[in-house]
């Protein structure tokens, strides 16, 4: 909505409150329209990289036939069901009627012997069956068709929920809580009543002292020292953050280590 409210005077679109409220408000809808649709995919897919690559496909075929890219009258006939399921378009329609009906385009042009506005959208294929530019009642449309649109995929998307949801990694650690993946139970009792998780393994402190990591020059025979005496103590059960700035040898202790 800040982004909207700011493009929209700084680009010098129609400078009325009225036309802006509309203008707002097909953005909220469509807003609203585009998440819960994409919602979908994530009630049913697996993985995230499944709802993004899902999703990224839509949204591409959303662009390509929007009207924006290719202009409505040059979209092949086999593809027309797309630009008028597209909620999108639709959206787009509405914004480009919402600006081009307006007054500042009421002088006529020349050319074409209408107003610049219905010449613009004549030209970019915004035209209805009878070849006429589209009028401001398609703005109402553009709010009767997105909707609907939304409703129905927030139904789906409950549905899908209810029914196709995959649960995943959620019922397995669920299980684990359990103990009823095998013999080990992961669920200890604190002496306050709370429950901590156990991990199925014994835990190790690792503390190490006086670490010297050398490696041979690029230059000569010397070498360079790239650790010089460092000690830790790494505790069981607890985070560690290695921290320093870039070659400061935080890979290079981690590899001496694990040698």
């Amino acid at each position: 909505m800040i982004f909207g409210s700011i493009i929209y005077w700084m680009v010098g679109l129609a400078p009325t409150g009225q036309r802006f409220f509309i203008y707002i408000a097909i953005l909220f809808i469509f807003s609203l329209v585009m998440n819960q649709m994409l919602s979908i995919f994530a009630a049913v897919a697996k993985t995230k990289t499944g709802v993004q690559g899902a999703g990224s496909c839509v949204l591409l075929m959303l662009i390509l036939t929007c009207g924006f890219i290719v202009t409505p009258d040059n979209i092949p006939v086999y593809y027309k069901w797309i630009y008028w399921w597209n909620p999108l378009a639709w959206a787009y329609r509405a914004l480009l009627v919402n600006e081009f009906t307006y007054s500042e385009w009421d002088p006529i042009s020349e050319v074409t012997g209408m107003r610049i506005g219905d010449t613009i959208l004549v030209t970019t294929g915004f035209v209805d069956g009878n070849g006429e530019p589209f009028g401001q009642d398609w703005i109402a449309y553009s709010f009767a068709y997105m909707v609907p649109f939304w409703t129905v995929c927030t139904i789906i998307s409950g549905l899908c929920l209810k029914f196709i949801r995959v649960e995943g990694i959620s019922s397995a650690v669920t299980s684990m809580q359990d103990g009823t993946n095998g013999d080990t139970s992961f669920d200890t009792e604190r002496t306050d009543g709370s429950t901590e998780m156990t991990i199925p393994f014994k835990p190790v402190t690792l503390s190490f002292k006086n670490i010297c990591y050398d490696v041979a020059s690029s230059k000569g025979t010397s070498t360079l020292r790239l650790l010089n005496n460092v000690d830790g103590l790494f505790e069981a059960g607890k985070m560690i953050a290695l921290m320093g700035s870039s070659g400061s040898g935080k890979t290079t202790l981690l590899v001496s280590l694990d040698v």
